[in-house]
């Protein structure tokens, strides 16, 4: 069963098969699988948001009277599991992310190979596009966040292009393109083993 959670209020929106569909970017969800329930994040909604659905979803969880020991999984658009989307019927069951997202990973590591750093595993399962051109000839300036909890914490210069599967990241890109003008390209990479709280933070 899925739910959408909206101004605190949980409603039904459908029951049975279920298409990628019925999920907006700009909303969250439950998804009733009964020994499991999904917490579902729309990449677009605001943090209070988040915030006022997650504690809306935990008191309609509690009010359903689910056994203390069911599994409940938050999950954020474009990072979802292959078990959630085994529950629509029309979900690609390819990789973990979608194309978009490991284009936009693939980018990131051909700026960061521009810069001479080492990428290797930065693409788990996306390959470097090294046709992408540079974005500035001569190079930017990056800067690295490793997010722990609700601080982060800037990643030393010389750390920079280690990746660690149990961490996430914010990468910013700063470039000047025309005029003085300053150009910002923001990416999150996000561990395969990192926790959620700390994927929900870096988005």
């Amino acid at each position: 069963m899925l739910y959408s959670i909206a101004d605190g209020e949980v409603k039904m929106v459908a029951e049975g098969p279920l298409t990628k569909a019925a999920l907006e970017n700009n909303k969250c969800y439950l998804l009733d699988c009964g020994a499991e329930v999904f917490f579902w994040v729309g990449r677009v909604t605001q943090v209070e948001e988040r915030k006022a659905a997650s504690q809306a979803a935990e008191e309609f969880i509690a009010s359903q009277n689910q056994p203390k020991s069911i599994r409940i999984t938050q999950v954020i658009q474009g990072h979802e599991t292959r078990l959630f989307r085994s529950n629509f019927g029309s979900w690609h069951m390819g990789s973990g992310t979608s194309g978009a997202e490991d284009r936009r990973r693939g980018k990131v590591a051909a700026m960061l190979k521009q810069q001479g750093v080492d990428v290797k595993g930065i693409t788990k399962g996306a390959p470097v596009n090294e046709g992408v051109s540079p974005l500035r000839e001569g190079g930017g300036k990056f800067e690295v966040w490793c997010i722990n909890g609700s601080a982060k914490t800037p990643v030393p210069k010389e750390e920079i292009g280690k990746f660690y599967a149990g961490d996430c990241y914010i990468v910013l890109y700063t470039c000047h393109s025309s005029d003085k003008k300053e150009d910002y390209f923001l990416s999150c990479w996000m561990g395969k083993d990192s926790i959620q709280e700390d994927q929900m933070m870096a988005a």
